[in-house]
């Protein structure tokens, strides 16, 4: 799957991400630190201290599996998700919440015969936009038939009318329909993951 692959100098590198933020290590360290820092005049507060550091090492063990140079986790759900689609690859696929672009462009990459739309809201204080999802398609050659939007799943059925062999994958902290124009009324087939506590739904029309 597309992946933060080490290139070498002067080679243009796609730049996904990691779904464990950074935040979440830097905040409990540093609040941690605090308390060290703390109990020079109270012994006990070394054992909150200790907690926020357990919760900052947890974090950042975590961030690491999910990077393509520790565990590789988040390839590894990409590829799970794709390994139980049940669609020709002609049409056109449309990835709602697609962050960093990673799942659109790796659709555009295993089906060389569709076009894959992305829409996110990119909202304030993330690590995404349109503008990244757009360089990391180019970088991985598949720029001609991507797009990314912005936008959000109520809002998709302003985006270009898609054929009638199409694909809709959404990735939400809530399961819920997604509305797809264009599509027929009869939902063939369903496919849900849970992972890193949010579900990825690929429905099919």
């Amino acid at each position: 799957m597309p992946k933060n692959s080490s290139a070498g100098v002067g080679v243009p590198e796609a730049k996904y991400g990691n779904w464990v933020a950074l935040r979440l290590i830097y905040v409990p360290g540093l609040v941690g630190g605090g308390f060290l820092a703390l109990s020079f005049w109270s012994a006990v507060l070394v054992i909150p201290a200790a907690l926020f550091f357990t919760v900052a090492g947890y974090f950042a063990y975590a961030r690491f599996l999910f990077a393509p140079q520790g565990g590789n986790v988040q390839s590894s759900v990409w590829r799970t998700l794709l390994s139980h689609l049940e669609w020709d690859g002609r049409g056109r696929a449309l990835d709602v919440g697609c962050g960093s672009g990673a799942l659109t462009i790796l659709l555009a990459k295993t089906y060389q015969g569709a076009t894959v739309t992305g829409i996110d809201n990119w909202g304030k204080g993330w690590e995404y936009s349109k503008s990244l999802c757009d360089r990391n398609a180019a970088v991985e050659g598949v720029g001609a038939r991507v797009d990314f939007q912005q936008g959000t799943a109520s809002s998709s059925h302003s985006l270009t009318r898609p054929s009638t062999s199409s694909l809709a994958t959404s990735r939400s902290t809530k399961s819920k329909t997604l509305p797809t124009s264009g599509c027929s009324s009869r939902r063939l087939s369903v496919f849900s993951r849970k992972a890193a506590n949010s579900h990825s739904k690929i429905s099919f029309c």
